[in-house]
């Protein structure tokens, strides 16, 4: 699991890219010099994988990317976007390149959003940097991810790229 150990308030630009063959990959650029980009992957690794790339030096989030989920669901009603705490987070390291925690995760395409849900436990803080919130537990464990204020057509291609062949 991915426990956070700080906040990153300012001095960083999102980008979110959906296409037909990966369903997104975000991207966070910072204005500060930083090391290079670790990995940590979720999922079963085969019919499931998601992956967060983080800065080697300040563990700051540095993109992430759906590779493919088994797990999906369509629900009514809208996530919320209305957060106070604006921000990223930063993440413990564990001095490896790699860690890959296997555990499943499940996606849920709302009317307004994408939700990805690794742990059902209670929220202590929600951070919001442009697009994306950050659901962290009591713990400081990361519970759950949402792409907030998607379009139609953003919903779309998300839709299209996890569809099978």
């Amino acid at each position: 699991m991915l426990k956070v150990n700080g906040i990153e308030n300012e001095g960083f630009k999102e980008t979110i890219e959906f296409d037909d063959y990966v369903p997104f990959n975000i991207e966070w650029n910072y204005s500060t010099i930083k090391g290079t980009k670790i990995y940590w992957r979720t999922g079963d690794l085969k019919k499931s994988l998601l992956e967060i790339g983080i800065d080697s030096l300040s563990g700051r989030i540095s993109s992430m990317t759906l590779v493919t989920s088994n797990t999906i669901s369509i629900c009514e009603g809208n996530l919320l976007n209305n957060y106070d705490e604006r921000g990223v987070p930063s993440f413990e390291l564990t001095g490896k390149d790699t860690c890959d925690y296997i555990q499943d995760f499940s996606i849920k395409i709302m009317n307004n959003g994408i939700s990805i849900l690794m742990f059902e436990d209670d929220t202590d803080i929600i951070l919001k940097s442009e697009r994306i919130s950050f659901h962290i537990g009591i713990d400081k464990k990361l519970l759950r991810i949402d792409l907030l204020d998607l379009t139609k057509n953003e919903i779309n291609y998300f839709k299209t790229s996890l569809a099978p062949a």
